[in-house]
């Protein structure tokens, strides 16, 4: 039986962009610090502030008050909200390999949430998946969604990423390139140009799972801007109804980079 783990890397307050801009931790350094760690049944937890917090308003020379577009969130309330959705993840996880008839499902999603000045989720997007399972997605997000956070200090909105994953329970699907899909390949990267174009995604991947007939297993999307969140779901259903390639007597898996 695969571990269900959460790597969760947190961008709190203004220097979220910054962090974003130059890629974040790097695994390693993730794990070097213990942000991946095994004591708790395989269900890593950690955090990592992005810099310094934002500052809070401020008055200077009798003028008005100062607030930043994006201020910052408390990191021990944030800490406390996603080690709660990590354990209720755990069974958006069970449920993805539930109905399929091989259990290959497993990678890493990160979703990025914006908090409002009330302390709740105004926006939950995907904006990394190597996962593939947009049931999964949505599960999650909802999780993320219905949860007191914080209110952001200093500012009209907080962010707040976190990462969770799973492992391949047994055998890995068997890994393919975008060329392994075909000229059902190429339509599909067309259709992703168009669900960019259409919905003003700066950046879209799509992560599909292809059985041996050659049909969709399970699908999940990633965009770079919460605007943008429509772009995912058109993403998705540009995957269905195509024929692939056979990946052979086991399922493929691809990820697909717009």
């Amino acid at each position: 039986m695969g571990r269900t783990k959460l790597r969760r890397g947190i961008g709190l307050g203004v220097a979220v962009f910054f962090v974003a801009a130059c890629g974040g931790a790097t695994p390693e350094a993730e794990d070097a610090a213990g942000i991946d760690g095994d004591d708790d049944g395989g269900l890593g937890r950690g955090s990592d502030i992005g810099g310094p917090r934002a500052a809070g308003p401020r008055r200077g020379g009798g003028g008005p008050q100062v607030r930043a577009e994006v201020g910052a969130l408390d990191r021990a309330a944030v800490d406390e909200v996603t080690t709660k959705v990590r354990r209720d993840a755990a069974v958006c996880f069970e449920r993805a390999n539930a109905t399929l008839a091989f259990p290959v499902v497993h990678g890493d999603i990160e979703l990025t949430v914006r908090v409002g000045a009330e302390g709740r989720a105004t926006v939950v997007f995907p904006s990394r998946d190597a996962l593939g399972h947009d049931g999964v997605t949505r599960c999650i997000s909802e999780l993320l969604r219905e949860a007191s956070w914080p209110a952001p200090e200093g500012g009209e909105e907080g962010i707040a990423r976190a990462t969770y994953g799973r492992d391949a329970e047994g055998r890995a699907p068997v890994p393919w390139g975008e060329d392994d899909l075909g000229t059902a390949g190429a339509a599909l990267a067309g259709a992703l140009e168009g669900c960019k174009r259409e919905h003003g995604a700066g950046s879209l991947s799509v992560t599909l799972y292809v059985d041996a007939d050659g049909a969709v297993m399970a699908a999940g999307a990633a965009v770079d801007d919460g605007d943008a969140s429509e772009a995912v779901r058109c993403a998705v259903s540009a995957t269905r109804g195509r024929r692939y390639p056979s990946p052979g007597s086991f399922p493929a898996k691809v990820t697909l980079t717009r």
